[in-house]
């Protein structure tokens, strides 16, 4: 009976195959920059997607710099500039380079004559 269970169960998973499901961190989280340079609270990156940033507020100036970062601040991509009520991806590579849950967060900068202030969303995964 066991063996018989035991092939039941290797047909299935060979029919079916057999996926190890990852949960995409793709909640939206609340972000608030003042003044200069700042960055969001770090989360935890599930996917190889890209990072996802979008403010919904901001006072003064025409943008800041948004570069993707693990949670001790070192760079994993390309600085974009992130514009009002524009979405910004965030090519990375938290993932394949240190693996699925690493932590990582936004580093944003504004030059003197940006923004005073700028708030929206981000994600870690798409």
């Amino acid at each position: 009976m066991i063996t018989l269970s035991i092939l039941a169960l290797g047909l299935v998973i060979g029919v079916f195959g057999y996926q190890q499901a990852t949960s995409a961190n793709n909640t939206n989280f609340f972000f608030n920059f003042l003044n200069g340079t700042a960055n969001t609270a770090a989360q935890a990156k599930q996917t190889t997607s890209s990072m996802y940033i979008r403010s919904n507020n901001m006072v003064g100036g025409n943008g800041f710099s948004a570069r993707p970062a693990l949670a001790n601040g070192n760079s994993v991509g390309q600085a974009k500039t992130v514009v009002l009520n524009q979405d910004t991806y965030l090519t990375n590579y938290a993932v394949e380079n240190y693996g699925s849950g690493i932590r990582v967060r936004i580093n944003a900068s504004a030059p003197p004559s940006g923004p005073q202030s700028a708030s929206g969303y981000w994600r870690p995964d798409l």
